[in-house]
């Protein structure tokens, strides 16, 4: 499976080192979101048309095309996960120093993307502290490279800079789940070139939100981070368990 990596912020050498607990927690979450994704590629190759509902739910459609693409963008994600030659380095974010992020997705007109959906997550950046910014901040990622490139799909999709995480201060309240579904949706960014926005560029975050994205717009919450980490890990729960959001 991929390495797992620690590191302090930024280039002033300050180091501000995880705990061994908090070590043990993202090693965990990484092991959970490759499990989690290794059943849903499973699945693909005998029984993925069971799964309907599911897809539906969380991407709008249940056609073959969609089908298709969440197959491709599954693979690429195992991919990533299960490869010993690539590292996942989680960098502490919330302690002495970081930086205020923005993340804008910026369109491709004309560039045939993933279902037909071009683009590219740009995110800017100055030197201030997550911790000052919002204390909500989970994790996340910043800058795109060729390091981590996915070959099964029809485009190069580019990963961050040596796939660094990095991890704000309510990540380790978020519980077991939460960080594993955290890992999921920073990986979909790097894999499959997700964004976190609707066509408005506004921010689709939560079940509720994806729910209602994906009811609306199938062509955005065939790109959006969550809409996917939620159906990786809402992949063999039974339908009649969901609550639909409306």
């Amino acid at each position: 499976m991929i390495n797992i990596a620690f590191d302090g912020f930024g280039n002033d050498h300050i180091i501000d080192e995880f705990s061994y607990l908090e070590r043990h927690k993202l090693r965990q979450g990484v092991y959970s979101a490759l499990e989690a994704t290794l059943k849903v590629k499973d699945a693909a190759n005998f029984a993925f048309d069971d799964h309907h509902p599911v897809i539906k739910l969380w991407f709008g459609n249940s056609d073959h095309e969609t089908i298709t693409g969440v197959i491709t963008g599954i693979i690429d994600m195992y991919d990533i996960l299960s490869d010993n030659t690539k590292t996942i380095t989680f960098v502490n974010a919330y302690g002495k120093t970081s930086r205020r992020h923005y993340t804008t997705y910026v369109p491709a007109p004309g560039i045939a993307g993933r279902l037909s959906h071009g683009g590219e997550v740009a995110t800017y950046y100055t030197n201030e502290r997550v911790q000052n910014r919002d204390s909500r901040v989970l994790a996340y990622i910043h800058g795109l490279s060729s390091d981590f490139r996915c070959t099964s799909g029809s485009l190069p999709y580019l990963s961050g800079s040596a796939f660094k995480v990095y991890i704000g201060p309510a990540m380790f309240k978020a519980g077991d789940e939460g960080i594993a579904t955290t890992i999921l949706h920073e990986l979909t960014h790097k894999a499959l070139n997700t964004i976190d926005l609707n066509r408005e560029g506004l921010p689709v975050y939560g079940r509720g939100d994806c729910q209602r994205l994906a009811s609306s717009d199938p062509l955005y919450a065939i790109v959006n981070a969550d809409c996917w980490t939620f159906f990786v890990f809402d992949f063999n729960v039974p339908p009649e368990s969901f609550c639909t959001i409306l």
